[in-house]
Parts: C-alpha cells; structure tokens; sequence
C-alpha cells in the first residue's frame, strides 16, 4: 500500500522500490501506487507511468479523496481500463454527533 514517506505517486518511486525489493529477492514486492498526489486526496495523479513501473493497483491508503468529482474521475478511469482502484469509505461531511 502507498502509506509510505514519501508516498509512492511516481514511477521513479516505483522503480526505486522494485529496485530494492528484487536486490535481495527475498520476496516479490506487487505495489499499489497513490491514487492522489502525496495521499493528499486533492489532485489524481497521472496512473499510466505508475502502471508501466509496475503498480498492480491504486489506493490512498486510509486516506479519503476529498471531492465525489475526483473520485468519480478515478473510478472512470478505473473502469474503462486495467487499472484496480481501493477505496477508503471516509465521509468527509457527515455529522459526527449523528453517527453512532
């Protein structure tokens, strides 16, 4: 899963880290790349390069994104192509004194 620092929102991160998994080769490392810049959950990033480096799917990990329009965009992305996207169900405006 992406919930590392720095978050895996590159391919040159993803590179990095498929680098150092296969120098020892003790295990065969499958990445989940971000599905937002820096986990932030503002700005999808671009999930093709992600994809080529050798993510198997897309995740923030815990994190929300923030906006029902940007993840609306992730899942159609998603959908009309190979990609796998994990979603946190996370309301960002739910009223937490109604919710119990």
């Amino acid at each position: 899963m992406p919930n590392t620092r720095p978050p895996l929102d590159s391919a040159e991160m993803i590179v990095d880290l498929k680098s150092k998994a296969g120098r020892d080769g003790l295990i065969q490392v499958l990445p989940i790349g971000c599905v937002t810049q820096g986990r932030k959950g503002k700005a999808l990033i671009y999930m093709e390069p992600l994809v080529k480096a050798g993510v198997v799917g897309f995740s923030d990990d815990g994190d929300p994104v923030k906006t029902d329009k940007l993840m609306s965009e992730a899942l159609e992305i998603s959908n009309c192509s190979i990609y796998r996207l994990s979603t946190t169900a996370k309301s960002l405006t739910a009223d937490r004194r109604k919710v119990r």
